[in-house]
């Protein structure tokens, strides 16, 4: 029948706690405004700041999220090739 509409905190047992939502809600909203602002950055920017390559690009971190960087902040578009080079947390 699907999911009910009002759910019990799990911390606390009041109905839809503004303070202890699922985490799973936060998540689907998150990753579709960087999807977003994925695109938007790769629109504005079509082509690998490291080669110039114009195929597979995707959205890098300047800093990575492991190392304290910002979700949404110091965004560069690089090919799937250059940013697999640059390895996790360089």
């Amino acid at each position: 029948m699907g999911r009910p509409r009002h759910t019990a905190c799990s911390v606390d047992g009041r109905i839809d706690c503004p303070v202890h939502r699922p985490q799973v809600n936060r998540t689907a909203r998150t990753n579709r405004r960087f999807r977003r602002l994925a695109r938007e950055v790769k629109a504005a920017h079509p082509w690998c700041s490291v080669c110039g390559s114009l195929d597979d690009l995707t959205v890098d971190h300047l800093m990575p999220l492991a190392q304290g960087g910002d979700l949404y902040g110091a965004l560069r578009v690089v090919c799937r090739r250059c940013n697999s080079a640059r390895g996790v947390g360089s």
